[in-house]
């Protein structure tokens, strides 16, 4: 979670709206739903990303018009993107550099693991 955004996860507004929201669904992702896949929401997103120069528009923040029920998969897909292809190799191919960045930093974050669970 973001800087600028801590004060508002954390407001008993944001719990309230986020919960009745994901009830109103019945903590189904529903883009998943849309694909006839029954799978759980765990994140209550916000269809406008939230920013420092509207973190306190109500209209966007507070709004259910702006809010989707989310599994896992489809809110990382939505933040991360989704990674196309591999090569022989197993390295990523068409895919940007974020995304890279962020495997790296998992493969590296794995590896420290092993290390230290020898």
């Amino acid at each position: 979670m973001r800087d600028f955004a801590k004060g508002f996860y954390t407001s008993r507004a944001w719990r309230m709206l986020s919960y009745s929201y994901m009830t109103s669904k019945h903590w189904l992702c529903e883009r998943c739903l849309k694909k006839g896949i029954y799978s759980p929401g765990r994140i209550c997103h916000h269809k406008i990303w939230l920013n420092p120069e509207n973190i306190n528009v109500v209209s966007i923040t507070l709004s259910a018009d702006n809010l989707e029920c989310l599994c896992m998969d489809c809110h990382n897909k939505e933040h991360m993107g989704e990674i196309i292809e591999f090569d022989s190799e197993g390295q990523i191919v068409n895919n940007s550099d974020s995304q890279k960045e962020l495997l790296e930093n998992e493969k590296d974050l794995n590896l420290l693991i092993e290390k230290l669970s020898k």
